[in-house]
């Protein structure tokens, strides 16, 4: 004690033994390892979930801009799909068109030509004005017979007779504008 204080019974009295104060201290000990190591996993754990919401905000991110390249990879191809139905419509109309068009001089021969029966065979032909101009020789006049029947069925828009008669050998000769 220091000088000029005074000693009182308190001081002096002692309640715990020495076997006291060490498992005092022991307690003390477990308690300051426990807490320590709890903190220790409180940390691990913060670490760990701040390591995990660094991820996810880098995948949300890479999630973001890959969501915003395809709304505009989708916008684009809107618009070329627009652009093909167009064509497509177009093309669409065109062959449309084209079919209602009248057929072409070579088209129109050779549609002539194939339909014709077989007693019928054509010794010339001549586009002109749009049109074919054909002379045709027939076996005899059953063949002139089909030859009309098949030209109704074609349903040509124009089919002019220009000339027919009977030729020496006993066929006939026919001279027709198609158009």
């Amino acid at each position: 004690m220091a000088p000029g204080t005074t000693k009182t019974a308190t001081d002096k009295i002692n309640l715990l033994t020495n076997q006291g104060e060490s498992k005092q201290k022991k307690i003390i000990n477990k308690v300051t390892r426990t807490s320590l190591a709890v903190l220790f996993v409180y940390v691990f754990l913060i670490l760990v979930l701040a390591g995990l919401q660094i991820f996810v905000g880098r995948k949300k991110a890479e999630v973001d801009s890959t969501q915003q390249a395809l709304v505009q990879d989708i916008s684009k191809l809107g618009k070329i799909e627009g652009l093909v139905q167009a064509a497509k419509n177009r093309a669409g109309l065109a062959k449309t068109i084209i079919s209602d068009s009248p057929s072409s001089p070579g088209k129109l021969l050779d549609d002539v030509v194939t339909s014709l029966p077989s007693s019928v065979s054509a010794t010339s032909a001549d586009t002109e004005g749009g049109g074919i101009k054909l002379s045709l020789k027939a076996q005899d006049s059953e063949a002139v017979t089909k030859l009309i029947e098949v030209l109704k069925s074609k349903q040509f828009a124009t089919v002019d007779l220009e000339s027919i008669s009977l030729g020496t050998s006993g066929n006939y000769n026919i001279s027709l504008r198609i158009k």
